[in-house]
C-alpha cells in the first residue's frame, strides 16, 4: 500500500452542508494530507468523532494502522456544497480542532476533486463587505 493511492478527499454522499476535517497521514516516509467530511444532519453534535472514526474505517481496510500509519488531525471547517449551481464554499472553523493553517490549499484538493465546481472560500469570520472608513487625513 502507498499513500498515492488513498483519495484526497472524500466528502459523504447527499446533503449540502458538511462538517469537514484535515487529516495528516504519515507512513513509513511519506506524509500527505487528506480532507474527509460528513454531513451534518444525521449526525447532530458529534460529528468530528464520526468524520475520524469513518477515515480510521477506510484507513483500516488498507491495512494503514497494522503497517505502523498514523492519523493526526490538522484543524477543519463547514462545506456548503451546491449541486444545483455547482459550487462549494469552505467557511468556519471546527469546534474542536480549529482552522486549519491553509484553507486556500484545502479549497484546491476540493477544486481537483470536483473540477465541475466552482470553490470559493473564506477564514471562520466572514468576508467583511462593509466599505472601508474614509481615511481622516484625506482632503476629500
Amino acid at each position: 500500500m502507498s499513500l498515492a493511492e488513498i483519495a484526497d478527499v472524500r466528502l459523504e454522499g447527499g446533503g449540502v452542508m458538511f462538517q469537514y476535517l484535515l487529516l495528516q497521514l504519515e507512513w513509513e516516509a511519506e506524509k500527505r494530507t487528506i480532507v474527509r467530511g460528513l454531513n451534518y444532519q444525521p449526525y447532530a453534535g458529534k460529528i468530528e468523532e464520526q468524520i475520524v472514526k469513518s477515515a480510521r474505517e477506510e484507513l483500516g481496510e488498507n491495512g494503514f494502522f497494522e503497517k505502523g500509519g498514523d492519523l493526526q488531525i490538522g484543524g477543519g471547517g463547514s462545506v456548503a456544497f451546491n449541486l444545483y449551481y455547482e459550487n462549494i464554499t469552505l467557511f468556519g472553523s471546527n469546534p474542536t480542532y480549529g482552522m486549519e493553517e491553509d484553507r486556500e490549499a484545502v479549497a484546491k484538493m476540493i477544486e481537483n476533486a470536483y473540477p465541475e465546481h466552482e470553490v470559493s472560500w473564506y477564514g471562520p469570520e466572514p468576508p467583511d463587505s462593509s466599505p472601508e472608513p474614509p481615511d481622516s487625513n484625506s482632503k476629500e
